[in-house]
């Protein structure tokens, strides 16, 4: 029994698609993905908004992000937050030299605020121990019943105006002159991990949630529409940005391509250059890339997975498959053979007088 794998013969009436093509056609598809998916949102959202009742978690979430203290804002809260709607918030930080305070602010006021059991509440004693870190040897802070003048070193005392000078109830600096700059650096990671603490409230993740879901579900339909239903029922497999710019998709070889191939061609494109971009963004699509420029058929990553390359149809023949190429093939070649013969006949006649 013979089990060689049978040869499968180049079609070489086929011409790669130049990559400045590739991009037009992509960018176009992309717009006009772009703007089914705001289409479909108004159908889409009244449902995420139904499951998770987002509208109003937005709504909430950005009170108490003006109540958190690591946000700048437009005019300071009243105690009794009735500005809180007309206060809006003017960036989502705030600047270097007032992070140690906002950080302060945040757990022992914003937190505390919303835990009932006192054992649970932060402390002076917890932001000494957690923040300033000052049961460490190499901790800038130690225990003090007042805190001790702020003389920094080694900076100008226009520098020191841009540095943080908060220092907590009951510290002081360990050292009567202090890095400036090593204070403000340890403020600033205080600040970050107050933002991500924040982060990991049940509300933001419900937002995250809800957004993540919308927008996977938004881009799925998208680009099912436009990177396959299209290419399957268009011909050569071409979506609109390639139809405008004369692009199709045809096998490795330069055939047809199946409904089937179109599939698995989809799949791999919204697997590697749209979803994996929630997860490791820009990575995939840039490897796709970098393959797609130096290999010899211009085939990204989805191309390779599926079997198929990107041709330039103004300069291409795609053929149903080998034996339709052969078959034309050798009727081209039959019909040159008989032209050969009619200009060798009245070449003959010519030069034979007759």
């Amino acid at each position: 029994m013979n089990n060689e794998k049978k040869t499968i013969h180049e079609n070489e009436n086929i011409v790669n698609a130049n990559a400045l093509k590739r991009t037009g056609a992509l960018l176009l598809d992309l717009l006009i993905m772009y703007a089914i998916m705001n289409l479909f949102w108004f159908a889409v959202h009244p449902v995420i908004n139904n499951i998770y009742n987002y509208d109003a978690a937005v709504s909430e979430n950005n009170k108490d992000m003006k109540r958190s203290y690591l946000v700048s804002l437009s005019a300071p809260l009243l105690a009794d937050e009735s500005n809180i709607d007309e206060v809006t918030i003017t960036s989502n930080s705030i600047p270097v030299n007032k992070r140690g305070e906002a950080s302060y602010n945040f757990y022992l006021k914003f937190l505390n605020s919303e835990i009932t059991d006192p054992a649970l509440k932060y402390s002076d004693e917890w932001f000494g121990i957690n923040i300033y870190k000052v049961d460490d040897e190499n901790s800038l802070f130690v225990r003090a019943e007042a805190p001790t003048p702020k003389q920094y070193s080694s900076v100008t005392s226009e520098v020191v105006q841009s540095y943080d000078h908060f220092i907590a109830p009951g510290f002081a600096y360990k050292n009567a002159e202090v890095d400036a700059e090593a204070i403000t650096n340890l403020y600033n990671n205080a600040y970050k991990d107050a933002i991500a603490k924040y982060n990991t409230r049940p509300l933001v993740k419900t937002i995250n949630e809800a957004v993540m879901i919308e927008n996977s579900f938004l881009v799925v339909v998208a680009s099912s529409i436009i990177f396959l239903a299209l290419p399957i029922f268009l011909k050569h497999g071409q979506s609109l940005g390639k139809k405008v710019f004369k692009l199709g998709v045809a096998t490795t070889h330069g055939y047809k391509a199946g409904a089937l191939r179109l599939l698995l061609r989809y799949f791999a494109f919204l697997l590697i250059n749209v979803l994996s971009n929630f997860l490791i963004p820009i990575v995939l699509p840039f490897i796709s890339l970098t393959i797609m420029v130096f290999n010899k058929k211009a085939r990204s990553l989805h191309d390779l997975v599926a079997g198929t390359r990107v041709v330039d149809l103004n300069k291409s023949v795609i053929y149903v498959n080998e034996e339709e190429y052969n078959q034309t093939i050798a009727q081209t070649a039959v019909r040159i053979e008989d032209v050969n013969e009619e200009v060798f006949a009245e070449r003959f006649d010519e030069e034979s007088g007759a």
